[in-house]
């Protein structure tokens, strides 16, 4: 079980890993101007990872890994992580965790996760490959 939960652990932390560097890696898109503070930045490409602004949403990707149900999670508590893999159609609110949001008008999606996780596949297939052989060996 132990190279199980390892194996699992390290599929889990690569597709975080993915995430975290899709963010971190500039895109080439539009120069915007933001407010607080007021600043230049540029704004990625619609079917890109979003840019890095502040680094707060990079730092708010995370992972855990519920071993009792041999499960792996990504993702993040920020709302914009919602806005940005699936973009939004136009200015509503929305309830997340029991709280009134107010989402951007008409962003394009700027995904961040599916392509994590479609670049680490190979690895994880990798990751779970070994670990196969590795049983099949010890018995």
């Amino acid at each position: 079980v132990t190279g199980v939960n390892e194996t699992l652990g390290l599929a889990t932390l690569e597709v975080h890993s993915q995430a975290v560097r899709g963010v971190m890696k500039r895109s080439e898109g539009e120069r915007q101007i933001r407010y607080g503070p007021r600043r230049q930045v540029v704004a990625s490409k619609p079917g890109d990872p979003p840019n890095v602004d502040t680094g707060i949403f990079a730092r708010s990707i995370q992972f855990a890994v519920d071993y009792k149900k041999g499960v792996g999670y990504v993702g993040t508590n920020d709302k914009r992580g919602l806005w940005f893999e699936f973009g939004t159609r136009r200015k509503e609110k929305m309830h997340l965790a029991g709280k009134p949001w107010l989402t951007p008008m008409k962003m394009a999606p700027r995904p961040w996760l599916t392509p994590a996780y479609m670049k680490a596949q190979e690895k994880i297939k990798s990751l779970f490959k070994n670990l196969k052989f590795k049983i099949k060996k010890a018995r």
